[in-house]
């Protein structure tokens, strides 16, 4: 598994990102204001990833942070009051579809909310379950006149033209937009970052790697005073609704800031976990992105949904990516590392 030069991944991590910013880059020509919703208030790094890269893109593109932001548990159907103009943008992932139904249901209601508003889902994987929820999705969609879905594969985006009215554009995931990584000495051989929630797919992989491989999945990371932060925040936001206080916008750039450290934190702390190691296997889609970055030699897996497949069959693997089709496969891989 000897790979390309580090100027190579390089290279093609810039490409990445410069593949990202001409795709949403002219979807917001013109706009001064904008908000930015879904942020990912719980601990899959990976989502981090997403909303750091967003960040790093608009910081740079708009020159200013977002004047509205929100997850999905505490949006208030309030962005006009904080942002009265300029595209409304919906946080990436692989979140689109019925596997994760709050995250979708949340962007449902964007679109009921706001329907004089431009709306830009950043770029997704889609993935449903059932044809309930793909004519409940069509009919949200069909009713916006001014939704853009943005996704990270060709077969989402295949999907996205044959059933829903609205503009479709292809684009790599923002997590290739970071600029820097935090990193330490590799301490392990192998590390294997594997699933443990329903997108897992693998069966007899940890139990095949037990005593070749550390096996885990993303750590638990102290995100220490912005826990604390976010919720003191939320006390505020609320009363203030409650006795009509009218739209506090410092209470609004403290939220941004608060969602801002708590990403760095995050990714900080997952890109040191991978780093930690010399080789990484992983069936995680941001565990490939992130070793890109990084310059890792890693073998990467399917999830359940098919999206890392995808992912790279489309924006390929800077040269440090060997593919693992199955546990017969995976065995090969693992046995050939020097």
């Amino acid at each position: 598994m000897s790979g390309p030069s580090q100027t190579h991944i390089t290279s093609q991590n810039r490409h990445l990102r410069d593949s990202y910013a001409q795709a949403i880059g002219p979807l917001l020509q013109g706009a001064t204001d904008y908000a930015l919703l879904d942020f990912p208030y719980h601990e899959n790094i990976g989502d981090s990833a997403i909303y750091l890269g967003e960040l790093a893109f608009l910081d740079k593109f708009f020159g200013r942070p977002a004047s509205y932001v929100s997850a999905h548990f505490n949006y208030r159907g309030d962005v006009d009051g904080y942002c009265k103009d300029g595209p409304v943008l919906i946080h990436g992932g692989g979140n689109f579809g019925d596997l994760w139904p709050a995250h979708h249901d949340f962007r449902l209601r964007v679109l009921s909310d706001l329907p004089h508003r431009r709306v830009i889902q950043l770029p997704q994987s889609i993935h449903f379950e059932s044809n309930e929820s793909i004519e409940r999705t069509k009919r949200a969609i069909g009713a916006h006149k001014d939704f853009t879905l943005c996704v990270r594969d060709v077969p989402s985006r295949d999907f996205a033209l044959r059933e829903f009215d609205c503009q479709v554009v292809l684009s790599p995931d923002a997590a290739h937009c970071i600029d820097e990584v935090a990193v330490r000495s590799p301490q392990d051989r192998i590390l294997a970052l594997l699933r443990a929630d329903k997108e897992k797919v693998g069966q007899g992989i940890a139990e095949y790697l037990s005593d070749k491989a550390t096996i885990a999945d993303w750590p638990e990371t102290d995100v220490g005073s912005t826990s604390r932060m976010a919720t003191w925040i939320e006390r505020f936001y609320r009363l203030g609704k409650k006795v009509g206080v009218s739209e506090s916008s410092l209470l609004m750039r403290v939220r941004e800031q608060t969602y801002r450290r708590r990403s760095r934190l995050l990714v900080d702390a997952g890109t040191q976990f991978l780093s930690g190691a010399e080789y990484v296997v992983s069936d995680r889609l941001h565990a490939h992105i992130l070793c890109l970055l990084l310059g890792k030699t890693h073998i990467s897996m399917d999830n359940v949904s098919g999206k890392v497949s995808a992912y790279i069959a489309q924006w390929g693997d800077c040269g440090i990516t060997e593919w693992a089709s199955s546990p017969d496969e995976l065995r090969q891989k693992v046995e050939a590392l020097p």
